[in-house]
């Protein structure tokens, strides 16, 4: 294996690796007088986080300014926010992990209800066909 594939896998990969490997690959850097550093990265990423540490990280991206409108008033927070849009026969579900400021977070969300409420609805197999059958059901 070249020594750009053992720096990629040292600095990308090393946490999805099992410890025996990730032994096998921190020797081959020192084999291969690579970047101590690349040793270092093995081993932090195959550490566990404690709790309080996570809960570091957590209050520092919170109060990072909001990525849509730039604001720092308010502390970030994440949703997953869905929306569906219909094309006669089949219907478009699209996902995505929003992290903003509340009031960007409403916008996003009102917006996607908004998109689906218009759009998603009237697919024949996923829109009202599926909406009435699961009125019958409740």
């Amino acid at each position: 294996m070249p020594d750009w594939k053992i720096e990629h896998l040292a600095a990308n990969e090393a946490a999805l690796l099992p410890p025996e490997v990730q032994q096998i690959l921190k020797e081959e850097i020192v084999k291969r007088n690579l970047n101590p550093q690349l040793s270092e990265s093995v081993d932090r990423s195959s550490r566990a986080i404690s709790k309080e540490e996570l809960n570091e990280y957590v209050d520092l991206i919170r109060n990072y300014p909001c990525p849509h409108c730039k604001r720092n008033s308010q502390p970030l927070n994440g949703t997953v926010i869905a929306s569906a849009i219909s094309y006669i026969l089949f219907t478009s579900y699209d996902e995505n992990v929003v992290i903003a400021c509340p009031k960007c977070l409403e916008k996003s969300c009102n917006n996607a209800t908004l998109k689906s409420a218009l759009l998603g609805w009237w697919g024949y197999h996923q829109g009202l066909i599926l909406q009435s059958s699961l009125l019958w059901l409740t």
